[in-house]
């Protein structure tokens, strides 16, 4: 294997709101198709994921 530098920088933005104030900024420099990673059901539980789906069509993302 050839030597390689691999870097994941990560960006958190927290407190009430946050997701629907600063991820259409964030997707705006993404491609069309976004890829969700979570865990297990809580993100359903608790309406994270409803938000997530909601910002994502707005931006005109698919999955």
């Amino acid at each position: 294997m050839n030597d390689f530098i691999y870097s994941y920088p990560v960006k958190t933005y927290l407190g009430e709101g946050a997701a629907a104030k600063y991820l259409p900024g964030e997707l705006s420099k993404a491609g069309e198709k976004v890829m969700l990673a979570y865990g297990g059901g809580s993100v359903h539980k608790n309406g994270i994921y409803e938000e997530m789906i909601s910002t994502l069509k707005e931006t005109g993302k698919t999955l």
